[in-house]
């Protein structure tokens, strides 16, 4: 998974909202199936309020590590629902 950038949090620490992560999985194959999973929400609330610049980077890693185990749990899935069908 490529790193993120700090975007998506100073956005999420501006609006004082959560970061709700989702993973999205496809093959490029033309009538295959497409897998999403949202993760649950990843909660900002301890750096709102904070000087933004000083936490950025901090919350970019925290959402980075979530979306990481986020995209394990979704190969994990999709492994098992292909092992199903055999």
């Amino acid at each position: 998974m490529a790193e993120l950038k700090a975007g998506a949090a100073v956005y999420a620490l501006k609006a004082h909202v959560p970061i709700i992560p989702l993973m999205f999985h496809h093959k490029g194959e033309k009538c295959k199936r497409n897998y999403l999973i949202v993760g649950d929400p990843i909660d900002l609330g301890e750096y709102f309020g904070k000087n933004i610049h000083d936490v950025k980077e901090e919350v970019t890693d925290l959402i980075q590590q979530r979306m990481e185990a986020l995209h394990l749990t979704l190969d994990e899935k999709v492994a098992a629902l292909r092992t199903k069908k055999k």
